[in-house]
């Protein structure tokens, strides 16, 4: 069942692209190759069946408004009431939405985007870094204004940040495509103060525990010898916060008894805090899974409120246990 589980959900990720890049699906199922021919087949039935069931997802929420555009009234009508658009983190948006953006600004043209392609984390959501650097392309005049100055970091931060940067040959393979702006380096801002203090070192391991355990050490090693005075003073970025990259990091921590902030570590409803209100509603409301028979209105009850319901009747027994 996992692997099957696996396979859904790598079609799904195909099925976003092909929405999200505005590619017909009838050219795939026209191809000889063997994998692009049946994804488009599948593609055209999970379609049929999202609109069957009156369903949509994220991709083709994009999709129908993207669609919607096409209709010049319709354009018209929103295009019209936008006089100025601003879109902020521009190096995360997709092909679709470059397309609507565009769309909507037309006529007039007063587009500003403000982002920074060396953030550009979002590939795996279908972004994709090459809107913001052939932004420039869309229009005749497009006046660009480079943000280089860094108001946050030490200066030997920012110093390492660019040798790291220079390193790294940003084009593709053969070198027709650059995918960072060439002779771009960073600068710390004149108000930076940089104190005289090791800003950079390296904690390597070989294993996502072995290195959350020599973090953790190198924490109670700051409080010990105060360097800082609470943990709230460290700050860990991560690839992700979700458990399996945070827990390593949580766990070592803990066996310091040095106290771990992680809110969107667990999903949403796991979270301690939620269960509670969730179960309180459900006591004030008589919402408990045993009873759903019970209501009025059957033919309303449908598998979400059941899930519902047994959700909450498993918080309400957890809690009155505890």
């Amino acid at each position: 069942m996992e692997r099957k589980m696996g396979h859904h959900r790598q079609n799904k990720n195909f099925y976003d692209k092909i929405t999200e890049e505005l590619i017909d699906p009838k050219v795939l199922t026209k191809s000889k190759d063997v994998f692009l021919k049946p994804l488009g087949k599948s593609y055209i039935i999970y379609r049929n069946l999202l609109f069957e069931n009156n369903k949509v997802d994220f991709s083709f929420q994009q999709r129908i408004f993207y669609d919607l555009l096409q209709t010049k009234s319709i354009r018209d009508r929103i295009a019209g009431t936008i006089k100025y658009m601003l879109i902020d983190e521009y190096q995360d948006t997709n092909y679709i939405q470059e397309q609507i953006a565009l769309t909507l600004v037309k006529h007039h043209s007063n587009l500003t985007v403000v982002g920074d392609e060396d953030q550009a984390l979002y590939r795996f959501r279908g972004a994709t870094v090459r809107n913001i650097l052939e932004f420039t392309t869309h229009f005749r005049k497009c006046r660009q204004i480079k943000l280089l100055e860094n108001f946050r970091s030490h200066s030997a931060i920012i110093e390492q940040y660019n040798n790291f940067m220079e390193e790294i040959d940003w084009t593709n393979n053969d070198g027709s495509i650059q995918f960072r702006y060439p002779d771009k380096e960073v600068v710390p801002a004149k108000s930076t103060v940089s104190p005289d203090y090791p800003a950079v070192f390296c904690i390597w391991a070989n294993t996502p525990d072995e290195e959350a355990k020599r973090f953790a050490h190198m924490v109670e090693y700051l409080l010990k010898n105060k360097v800082i005075s609470d943990p709230s003073d460290v700050a860990l970025l991560m690839r992700s916060v979700m458990m399996n990259h945070s827990e390593p990091f949580i766990l070592a921590l803990q066996e310091k008894n040095i106290k771990a902030f992680c809110p969107r570590a667990k999903a949403y409803f796991e979270n301690e805090e939620v269960k509670l209100v969730i179960a309180c509603y459900a006591l004030i409301l008589d919402f408990v899974g045993s009873d759903l028979d019970n209501y009025e209105h059957r033919h309303l009850v449908n598998e979400g409120i059941q899930i519902l319901g047994k959700y909450a009747s498993n918080l309400l027994e957890s809690t009155s246990n505890e």
